[in-house]
């Protein structure tokens, strides 16, 4: 299914992640979720969502409060979020093992 990234207002983006949500339970897949994230209504969501979230005045790892974010020109703030996802490289999974003593094997 090709999701529509075309949104223009935050009550469409609702209406299509609970669109999404009842697609997903009937087993089917998607393509454009990515551009769905990119869309520059999905980011003024998401900052309305953290902004509205009691710890969001929380430095975080890099001593920025999402006041810092908010006080920049709204164009610079799309390109810096987009950015990061675009650079975004998850770090390599750190495995370590438990060893166990008898599991009841004879």
């Amino acid at each position: 299914m090709k999701v529509n990234c075309q949104i223009s207002s935050e009550s469409e983006f609702k209406q299509a992640l609970d669109l999404l949500y009842e697609e997903s339970k009937l087993g089917k897949s998607f393509n454009g979720i990515y551009e769905l994230i990119r869309n520059k209504q999905t980011i003024i969501t998401a900052i309305h969502d953290i902004k509205s979230n009691k710890g969001s005045l929380t430095a975080g790892m890099d001593k920025k409060t999402i006041n810092h974010f908010l006080q920049m020109p709204v164009d610079k703030l799309f390109n810096t979020v987009i950015r990061s996802m675009d650079n975004y490289s998850p770090r390599p999974v750190r495995r370590t093992y438990i060893p166990k003593g008898n599991t009841g094997k004879v």
